[in-house]
């Protein structure tokens, strides 16, 4: 009996369910689907943030609460896309070989750039723990992670740590994970690759992970996905979406190359909903690249101000940013992010590693709406900054260093900012 040719919608809904089951941040974090298009990459859509709740005690009378479920905006910036030839064999192949042939690699594509995405919010967590393979114990500072979200008051479940291999080969030679009794299900885990629950979290290895270990509850991040309208006139195309996950299938033909081709793209965006819901777990806190705060004597050309002028008593501990800074009537520099009267606080960071080959600073979300700066060629190492949002800023610093991308986040809600002078 001849096999049944391939469409677009059986490769569709076989590839989402193998991206699913490859998928590890994805499937841990909040996940928003709908079925509305968007115009394309770039799109910034509302989201809703996950509701919440009071418990009152009831003495008679209901009080009937509205959903405080607040909203966020995401940018849809990420475009994911695989394109493969295929042959008029393959496409009369079982969907389990073709799966096993041709979607299975491809989807492990998309689940590791999906979790690179994910991962990479760990920049706008603030709540850090060091740790060092071989000298601290890694019970201690698990509690120590965890202890951040209780604080924040996160639900004691869907409680996460994802980690690396470093992390993960220390774990292993723990007495908590070395027998089955002592994991708590049996086994089971250890088969599947995971090491099960314990301290109320689920544990994930995670081969994407670098030195950033994220401790954290599903409501700290989102991962947001949003369909591609269809080809005008192309009848060989499909949309399927399911469980927060969204896929467009969309058949072609290479003049070029003469060949068949399949094309597997997604639209995507990501953002941290609540960074106090998480905590980084820096399995390399003694990096050479820190933040200072020594800027004795620094000059800029951009205005006549010195950082004594603008700010004072700022130091640099734990991950947060402390000092005061005046406010400044006009701004310091007629044009460009630093115009205008507010607050500015200037830095110093170190050296990169060796071997560095990125080095960005900036604020994250930037006033002006910047990127990360790139500044590796920068020998002075030290900027100004507008400070618009010190609840919600956190001043970044990323490098990438033999290929691996490297993040540290300073919390600026401990500044404080001076009222502007009377009159």
């Amino acid at each position: 009996m001849a096999n049944t040719f391939l469409t677009p919608d059986i490769i569709a809904r076989e590839a989402l369910m193998v991206l699913r089951n490859n998928a590890v941040m994805a499937n841990l974090v909040h996940r928003d689907y709908s079925d509305e298009f968007v115009n394309g990459v770039g799109d910034t859509i509302t989201v809703r943030k996950p509701a919440k709740f009071q418990a009152n005690e009831y003495e008679g009378s209901l009080t009937v609460q509205d959903a405080t479920e607040g909203s966020v905006a995401v940018k849809l910036d990420k475009h994911l896309d695989v394109s493969f030839a295929v042959t008029a064999k393959q496409m009369t192949l079982d969907i389990k070989d073709f799966s096993e042939q041709l979607l299975t690699p491809a989807m492990q594509a998309f689940a590791d750039k999906v979790d690179s995405y994910l991962l990479g919010l760990a920049a706008d967590v603030t709540n850090e723990v060091g740790y060092t393979s071989g000298t601290d114990n890694i019970r201690t500072k698990l509690v120590d992670a965890r202890k951040y979200l209780t604080v924040a008051a996160a639900p004691m479940t869907d409680r996460r740590f994802v980690y690396g291999s470093d992390i993960e080969a220390d774990l292993l030679k723990t007495d908590m994970f070395l027998t089955a009794d002592k994991v708590g299900d049996e086994g089971t885990a250890l088969r599947e690759a995971s090491l099960g629950r314990k301290f109320g979290l689920d544990f994930y290895v995670d081969q994407n992970v670098g030195t950033d270990n994220l401790v954290f509850h599903k409501n700290a991040f989102a991962l947001v996905t949003r369909p591609l309208a269809l080809p005008l006139g192309n009848k060989n195309a499909a949309i399927v979406g399911y469980d927060g996950f969204g896929l467009r299938v969309v058949y072609g033909y290479d003049m070029d190359k003469k060949t068949d081709t399949i094309s597997i793209d997604m639209l995507c965006g990501v953002k941290t909903l609540d960074k106090d819901l998480a905590a980084v777990l820096d399995s390399n806190p003694n990096q050479p690249l820190t933040l200072q705060s020594d800027l004795a004597g620094a000059t800029y050309d951009f205005t006549d101000k010195t950082p004594a002028d603008f700010q004072s008593d700022v130091s640099v501990s734990d991950g947060k940013i402390y000092g005061t800074l005046a406010y400044i009537d006009g701004g310091l520099s007629p044009a460009g992010p630093l115009t205008g009267s507010g607050h500015f606080l200037a830095l110093k960071w170190g050296n990169p590693p060796a071997n560095t080959t990125s080095l960005k600073v900036g604020l994250v979300p930037s006033a002006s709406g910047m990127d990360l700066i790139e500044c590796l060629n920068d020998t002075d190492r030290n900027g100004v900054f507008k400070i618009t949002d010190k609840d919600n800023q956190v001043f970044v610093i990323e490098y990438t260093k033999d290929g691996v991308v490297q993040h540290r986040a300073y919390d600026l809600s401990k500044l404080v900012l001076s009222a502007p002078a009377e009159g």
